[in-house]
């Protein structure tokens, strides 16, 4: 699942069903001229709207996905995003994040949360940490993959 509330940075992940845990999927709309899907589902209390905006080109390694997360609700917890997990996750010195040699990710928050790069059993997970502030949140995520030379 993508979002979980945990006790603390040092608990695992949670592997239980998406339904278990609160998640549902409550459809999607089509948005401005390239039709591009906004996908809504909700953790919990707190409903949630992704949209995902593609550009660049693969061919010159400029292909780009943005992604925009939207929170609204009214929970005082702290719950998390994960972001990317992985056996090979590196912070930059950008600030931004490298994913296995293939993609570059940077993560933005409304609040000023920091993401939080832990590992657990040889695994790397990248969190965002999300806590609404007058009910609201929002994540920016940038993801910059890069094809292997030829």
């Amino acid at each position: 699942p993508p979002f979980a509330k945990l006790g603390s940075l040092l608990d695992p992940w949670p592997e239980a069903q998406q339904r278990a845990q609160g998640h549902r999927f409550k459809g999607y709309t089509l948005t401005g001229p390239q039709r591009l899907p906004v996908f809504h589902y909700h953790f919990g209390d707190i409903a949630i709207s992704d949209t995902c905006t593609p550009s660049g080109q693969a061919a010159d390694n400029s292909a780009r996905l943005t992604r925009k997360l939207t929170f609204t609700g009214s929970s005082e917890d702290t719950f998390y995003f994960r972001a990317a997990s992985g056996k090979d996750i590196k912070p930059l010195a950008t600030g931004g994040f490298r994913i296995a040699d293939t993609a570059t990710m940077t993560l933005g928050t409304s609040t000023g949360a920091k993401p939080v790069l832990r590992e657990i059993d040889g695994q790397w997970e990248l969190l965002v940490p999300i806590l609404l502030i007058n009910g609201e949140a929002s994540i920016d995520q940038q993801l910059a993959y890069t094809l292997p030379n030829q």
